[in-house]
C-alpha cells in the first residue's frame, strides 16, 4: 500500500472514531434540553406552579383576606399543576362580570379571581391558581399530572399586573380551609420562590405543543410595575363570590 493511501486510511479511522466518540455527548445534550421542563416534580410528587420570586405573602397583617401567595412571574410564564389531581373548578370570576376575564383586570375597579382553576389531590388537599391570561387548559372532571401545563401567567380580575395568585386548602377550597402555601410546600418538597428561576420548555403531546403556540399567541399588553409591592389581588373563596376585599 502507498504512503497515500495509508494516510487517507489513519485519516478516515481517526473521524469515524471521534465521531463516535461525539455522538453520545450530542445525544445527551439534546435530551437534556428536551426534558428540562421547569415543572419536573421532586421525591414527594409535588413541584412549584411557576419558578418565580414569593410577593405578597399568606394573610399578612396588613393583608388579613389574602389567602394565598402571590409568584411574581412574567406574562405568559406556563403555570403547571403542582401535583397530581382532578380538576374541579374552572372559571372566569370578576365582579362586575361585564368587565370580563379576556383582559387585564383592575386593583380598584373590579374584584375575582379572573381566569382560575381548582385541582384536588390525594389527602384532600386543594390547589387554587388564579389570574390567567386566557381560558385555562384544562377542564373540570380532568386528571392531571404533576407539571402538566394547566394555563398561563396573566392578570385578570383583581390585580395590578401579572402574576400567579396560588392558594392551598385542606379539606375543601372555602376560605376558611386555607393554609399557607410557602409552609405547605416546604412539606412536600418543592419549596416557592428561590434562585431556581427559568423559562419553561415543552417535550412531546399535542396538548403541550397547542398550549406553546397559544403563549405565543397571546396578545401583547402594556402592564403596570409587576415589582411585588404593586401586586394586589383578591382574596379568594368561591362561597364569597370572590367579591370581598383583603
Amino acid at each position: 500500500m502507498k504512503v497515500g493511501s495509508v494516510a487517507i486510511v489513519v485519516a478516515t479511522t481517526i473521524t469515524a472514531v471521534l465521531l463516535c466518540l461525539a455522538g453520545p455527548v450530542l445525544l445527551l445534550g439534546a435530551e437534556a434540553t428536551a426534558t428540562t421542563d421547569g415543572c419536573s416534580p421532586g421525591p414527594l410528587g409535588w413541584t412549584q406552579p411557576v419558578h418565580a420570586p414569593v410577593g405578597s405573602g399568606y394573610r399578612t397583617p396588613s393583608r388579613p383576606r389574602h389567602n394565598g401567595v402571590d409568584l411574581i412571574a412574567a406574562r405568559g410564564t406556563t403555570i403547571c399543576a403542582a401535583a397530581a389531581g382532578t380538576v374541579v373548578r374552572v372559571r372566569c370570576n370578576v365582579n362586575p362580570t361585564s368587565w370580563g376575564c379576556d383582559r387585564d383586570g383592575s386593583p380598584t375597579q373590579v374584584t375575582g379571581c379572573g381566569y382560575y382553576v381548582d385541582i384536588a389531590h390525594t389527602g384532600d388537599i386543594y390547589t387554587r391558581y388564579c389570574h390567567m391570561l386566557q381560558p385555562p387548559a384544562v377542564t373540570v372532571g380532568q386528571s392531571v399530572t404533576a407539571g402538566q401545563p394547566i394555563g398561563i401567567v396573566g392578570s385578570s380580575g383583581h390585580s395590578s399586573g401579572p402574576h400567579l395568585h396560588y392558594e392551598v386548602h385542606r379539606g375543601s377550597t372555602a376560605w376558611d380551609t386555607g393554609i399557607d402555601p410557602v409552609a405547605f410546600m416546604h412539606t412536600v418538597a418543592a419549596p416557592l420562590g428561590g434562585a431556581d428561576i427559568r423559562p419553561l420548555t415543552f417535550s412531546g403531546g399535542p396538548a403541550a405543543a397547542a398550549l406553546a403556540a397559544s403563549q405565543q399567541a397571546a396578545p401583547q399588553r402594556v402592564d403596570r410595575p409587576a415589582g411585588s409591592a404593586h401586586i394586589r389581588d383578591e382574596a379568594t373563596s368561591p362561597a364569597s363570590n370572590l367579591e370581598g376585599r383583603p
